[in-house]
């Protein structure tokens, strides 16, 4: 199985369902890009399958709408 390869999701589309421990509101919340104007940054750290990359996709896909230049790094061990 291949990991590397993604779907681009955007963020209406990710199943909060499917990993329920994901707070819906925060990830709203990033959308807004108000972490940018606090010089903040976003990394998700846990465990594989759990929807990160599909949520950081979703939020680059927004951060691009919002003409915010967008870098995406995915680390394997």
């Amino acid at each position: 199985m291949n990991d590397s390869y993604h779907f681009i999701k955007q963020l209406n589309e990710f199943n909060y369902q499917f990993q329920p421990s994901i707070n819906q509101q925060q990830i709203a919340e990033f959308a807004t890009m108000s972490f940018l104007d606090n010089q903040e940054n976003i990394i998700f750290i846990g465990s594989p399958g759990v929807g990160k990359t599909d949520l950081l996709i979703g939020l680059g896909i927004e951060a691009c709408r919002q003409d915010v230049r967008t870098y995406l790094l995915i680390v394997m061990n």
